[in-house]
């Protein structure tokens, strides 16, 4: 039979995929480009940032992560997927494009 082959392949490349936390080792980083109290208002600060042709964000996971603290809710516009040096070079282009930005751990 010539699929097990096949199948003990992709049982193997399986065996390769992301931790499950999601990041790959030394892609620990994220930035932020702000919290808002609307969730759209962040995809669109998010969009704003994509569409800016930044190719920093190129191969960067954009999501909104939803914060509530003392009875306040907000939404983070965030790029995860760098090390500590590639957040910190993207947060200083997109900072030279008019966007608020930081880096920090995930």
């Amino acid at each position: 039979d010539k699929t097990w082959p096949l199948l003990l392949f992709a049982r193997w490349i399986s065996s390769l995929a992301l931790p499950s936390s999601g990041t790959a080792p030394g892609q620990e980083w994220m930035i932020q480009l702000g919290a808002v109290p609307e969730e759209n208002k962040a995809s669109e600060l998010i969009q704003r940032a994509k569409s800016s042709g930044s190719p920093v964000l190129s191969k960067a996971e954009s999501f909104t992560q939803k914060v509530t603290k003392d009875g306040t809710t907000l939404f983070r516009a965030r790029f995860a997927g760098f090390d500590e040096d590639a957040a910190q070079a993207a947060c200083k282009v997109l900072k030279k494009n008019g966007f608020a930005c930081f880096a920090t751990r995930s």
